[in-house]
């Protein structure tokens, strides 16, 4: 027997009642307020029927009191998972791809490169769990994370290269013997945030 949720609940009313309202715009949407409006519109979005919410924006404008709404109004907000789209129907934790683990350790290359500069481009590694950074150097670095779960940037030295023997790291970057590691980064941290925190690493190693 298949055991439904509140939140399930909510959501088959949700889209009973949306599609009820759906073909109603003729006859209905002139004598709603904006707001009122608005609130019809997004109900829609979020059960599915953009399209029928454009139908009740098109026949609201035609009503001398409507004071300029438009459609960009009917664009439905990122979702946020609930309980229930995070667990399948055994009640085991499944949550949808990119829910728990927002980006890969590619994508935070890849922002890494274009926070560093013009001269620096990343290559994904086999399944994005690693990548390369590249500038003007002989030397390039490898992402990653290690054993212990640390956020990584690991490199060997080119003396034809030219970089510090001891670079001033910023705070938020500590040294280890491969290379250096972001201590306090997490997975849920702003992408543009961490990749910010290794662009000053790699300017501090590289000395520009």
């Amino acid at each position: 027997m298949t055991t439904h949720t509140p939140d399930d609940a909510l959501t088959r009313a949700a889209r009973s009642l949306a599609a009820s309202l759906a073909d109603a715009a003729d006859h209905l949407a002139a004598v709603l307020t904006c707001h009122e409006l608005t609130d019809v519109v997004d109900l829609l979005a979020a059960a599915g029927n953009p399209a029928a919410g454009a139908r009740w924006v098109h026949w609201h404008e035609g009503d001398p009191r409507c004071t300029g709404h438009t459609t960009h109004d009917i664009t439905p907000a990122p979702a946020t998972p609930t309980i229930s789209s995070l667990y399948d129907a055994h009640g085991r934790y499944s949550p949808a791809p990119g829910t728990e683990y927002p980006y890969s350790v590619a994508d935070i290359a890849y922002a890494t490169a274009r926070a560093t500069g013009p001269d620096w481009t990343a290559e994904a590694l086999p399944w994005g769990i690693s990548a390369t950074l590249h500038g003007p150097y002989t030397a390039h670095f490898t992402l990653l994370i290690d054993v212990e779960g640390d956020l990584c940037l690991t490199y060997d030295r080119a003396a034809a290269d030219g970089w510090p023997d001891t670079p001033d790291l910023p705070p938020a970057a500590h040294a280890y013997a491969a290379g250096i590691y972001l201590p306090d980064a997490t997975s849920t941290d702003d992408l543009d945030d961490l990749a910010q925190q290794l662009a000053a690493a790699v300017r501090a190693i590289t000395g520009h």
